[in-house]
Formats: structure tokens, sequence, C-alpha cells
């Protein structure tokens, strides 16, 4: 199994958003699962304070209330995720360009 290690802006769309061919991904890499590090579950639970973002936030967070969470609470530039990505053969999911 791979573990897809997802971004803040990855699950906001994953969870409100439809993303053409994920149900594919499978095929293409194996069987995955996406895996939430701490640092995301704790922005996404500041970013419901914001009136705009509200609906979005708690659709978010209820879509990965059964998501698995890693205790990384560094940002996506840290080493400590680099390090976890090679440790684990993990896969990071961003929207980022």
């Amino acid at each position: 199994m791979v573990e897809v290690i997802c971004d803040t802006n990855f699950l906001i769309h994953l969870a409100t958003r439809r993303i053409k061919n994920i149900d594919n991904l499978d095929v293409e890499i194996g069987q995955i699962t996406f895996v939430v590090p701490q640092v995301v579950q704790n922005e996404l639970s500041e970013l419901i304070k914001n009136p705009k973002k509200q609906q979005d936030m708690s659709q978010t967070l209820d879509f990965i209330k059964n998501f698995k969470v890693i205790p990384l609470n560094g940002n996506f530039a840290d080493k400590e995720l680099i390090d976890y990505v090679k440790q684990n053969k993990s896969i990071i999911a961003t929207l980022d360009k």
C-alpha cells in the first residue's frame, strides 16, 4: 500500500470538488491510502474560524476524520517530511505549482 501525504489545498479540493481520474490512481501505482500530516490538520482547524472558508473547512475536516494522521508538525519544505517520504516510500499530493 502506498501512502499519499496530502497538503492542505489538495485535501480541500479532494473534499469539495471532483478530481479527475482520482479513481484510477490505484491502477497506476497500487493501492493507496491518504494520510494527513498533523500540521495540515491543525491548519484546517484554524481556517474553519474564517467565516468565508467555514463551509469548505467543515466539509474537509469531516471528509478526513477517518484518515491516518502522521505526526509531522513542520512545513512541507522540512527535512522531517522529506525523510518520512523516503523512509516510507510515500507520495506527496499537492496542487501547488
